[in-house]
């Protein structure tokens, strides 16, 4: 496994490893608090508000030209138009979504913009070329918006597609297995994400005792509510279908009590996962946490988003055509 072993913050804020630095020449911005400080959050947040209202020329408009949208293990980002589109579709396929932030947190230095979230409606059109069901479902997800001169410029995005599909009864697979605020500093976070990326080079999933809270709360696609050891066994399951799986951390962005890891899990398929038979097949997947740490800089509470959909995809789960 490669982990990301020298660490170098700025303002509390991890450097880009996507491979591409930022061509934005930012103006000297104001210090990051007050006004200046919720002018960004409602920057970030802007999506949101747009979906809640059925109207989304507000959060159109505050889209750089350039603007790059990176969603669920994809690449290769999306511009703009095509991001509006896409969203367009979901606005018929679930007229009248409405949408409830459950956390967001801005980052130090007022680049980045974290929201978890979670939406819900009535399928009342065709999704993922599947037809509508008129059943209620609900979607999960995490987005980490980068803003620069009143502008969203990039953003990451991963949500629990295949979720929502299985509580539309388009799709059936087994769940995997599970069993049961204060300032964090530059030397904890990095000692943190060495411990957390440890993990999975193995796996070593006792390491969890080390760094989660003894009352531990984890939220993780197709799993309840889970206690360190079921977040343990939750780990474990994946290793069953993917024994070789790595991950790789690409960006730490820090803020208030919060920590965000954007990473990518790669491995390959010979073993049973989600019911499915071994196919051989290389999977490569993101993902996005929120890990929030209590005061004696332990995580209290983890939210982790998956692109589970795209990894069934890459074994073969879905019948050609779906």
């Amino acid at each position: 496994m490669k982990m990301l072993r020298k660490v170098t913050f700025v303002a509390f804020v991890f450097a880009m490893m996507l491979g591409a630095v930022s061509i934005y020449a930012q103006a000297e911005a104001p210090p990051c608090e007050g006004d200046y400080l919720e002018s960004v959050r409602t920057i970030g947040l802007s999506f949101i508000e747009s979906l809640n209202d059925g109207d989304l020329d507000p959060w159109y408009e505050l889209l750089a030209d350039d603007y790059e949208l990176y969603t669920n293990g994809t690449f290769v980002p999306v511009d703009r138009d095509t991001s509006r589109a896409d969203t367009e579709g979901f606005f018929t396929a679930f007229p009248g979504f409405q949408t409830e932030i459950h956390m967001s947190n801005v980052s130090s230095d007022c680049r980045f913009v974290t929201y978890a979230w979670t939406s819900s409606g009535t399928n009342d059109g065709p999704i993922a070329g599947l037809p509508a069901t008129g059943a209620m479902g609900s979607v999960s997800g995490i987005n980490i918006a980068e803003v620069a001169d009143g502008k969203i410029i990039r953003e990451w995005n991963s949500f629990d597609l295949f979720t929502l599909l299985a509580q539309l009864g388009l799709v059936t697979l087994e769940s995997p297995n599970t069993g049961g605020e204060s300032m964090i500093s530059e030397n904890a976070v990095m000692t943190f994400v060495e411990r957390f990326d440890a993990i999975f080079d193995g796996p070593n999933v006792d390491i969890a005792d080390e760094i989660f809270a003894p009352d531990f709360i984890g939220h993780a696609p197709l799993a309840p509510e889970l206690n360190r050891q079921g977040w343990k066994d939750y780990v474990s399951s994946f290793y069953v279908g993917l024994p070789d799986i790595t991950q790789e951390v690409h960006q730490v962005i820090i803020g208030e009590d919060r920590l965000v890891l954007h990473v990518t899990y790669t491995g390959t398929h010979t073993g049973v996962l989600f019911g499915v038979p071994p196919t051989g097949n290389p999977i490569i997947v993101e993902a996005i946490g929120i890990f929030r740490f209590d005061e004696n800089g332990q995580v209290a509470e983890n939210w982790a988003m998956l692109d589970i959909g795209g990894l069934l995809a890459q074994i073969g789960a879905f019948p050609p055509g779906t």
